[in-house]
């Protein structure tokens, strides 16, 4: 990641350069084709792949962006994930901004708000949540962490509080404004992005399954570690009125839980977290 800021207190130049299987392709073969995950590997060595990089495009008016896909190649198979691409892409450019933002002294809110003229459903997502979260400016020892996101043409911002406790860091609320077009069932729309943000979190803190000769050895939800109701920290959703088309919500809180949640460890310790996962025994 790579970005310089303009003369006129915004960001005039950005980079990202990711270097990632051509998972979707590969994927696509097993799935499809029939290859084995031998076959399906070689068949895309060195070939780029659009899908790996979605959301990698930063949704702010920046003039000039470039973003590389650098194609790699391991030996183990690769898919996709809830959320694809964004589950990674969204952590990489929203952690990126606010150091950017810190670096220049510029408080993180403000600086979103300042370039996302061209995108007011995501600007109004910004602000309601900053109310919602009653956020105080990310300053030190806050422990609030921003995070907006677009997917799919629907429109979500995230703040994450956490506490720091004895031995760690307790994470206490996560709370999200969403805009997914017109709502035909708000119940169910506000558990797919409860579920977003639990499954992020989950995969922020390291929830994973194991494999032996290719195949998962875990068959529940319940074995991958996800948090449970203990674990679960107070959620609170909210969503813009809209009469646009509705979009699917079911992938909007995996891509945002994780940069929020990072950016409010940096608040709290002073600390940048920038893999994944972020794993207990580093706090």
């Amino acid at each position: 990641m790579a970005g310089r800021p303009d003369t006129n207190g915004g960001i005039g130049a950005w980079r990202a350069r990711i270097a990632v299987p051509a998972s979707a392709r590969e994927f696509g073969r097993r799935l499809i084709d029939g290859d084995t995950s031998a076959q399906a590997i070689a068949a895309v060595d060195g070939e780029e792949d659009a899908l790996v990089l979605e959301g990698a495009v930063p949704v702010y008016a920046i003039p000039h962006i470039e973003i590389d896909h650098v194609p790699a190649r391991i030996a183990l198979p690769t898919g996709r994930l809830r959320g694809n691409a964004h589950g990674y892409t969204a952590f990489f450019t929203e952690c990126f901004f606010d150091e950017m933002a810190h670096r220049h002294q510029k408080e993180p809110l403000a600086l979103r708000m300042a370039l996302l003229g061209q995108t007011p459903r995501l600007a109004e997502c910004l602000q309601r949540v900053a109310s919602l979260a009653q956020w105080d400016g990310g300053a030190d020892q806050s422990g609030q962490g921003l995070a907006c996101h677009a997917l799919g043409g629907g429109y979500i911002a995230a703040i994450a509080s956490v506490r720091r406790e004895e031995g760690g860091v307790k994470v206490e609320r996560l709370s999200a404004v969403a805009d997914i077009g017109r709502i035909v069932n708000t119940d169910i729309a506000r558990q797919q992005i409860e579920g977003g943000l639990l499954f992020g979190l989950g995969l922020a803190l390291g929830c994973s399954t194991r494999y032996v000769t290719g195949r998962p050895q875990f068959e529940t939800l319940g074995e991958l570690g996800l948090p449970t109701l203990r674990d679960t920290p107070e959620i609170e959703v909210a969503f813009v009125t809209s009469d646009v088309e509705p979009v699917d919500p079911g992938e909007l809180g995996v891509a945002v839980a994780a940069p929020a949640l990072a950016n409010a460890l940096f608040s709290a310790t002073g600390l940048r977290f920038r893999r994944l996962p972020l794993f207990s025994e580093e706090l």
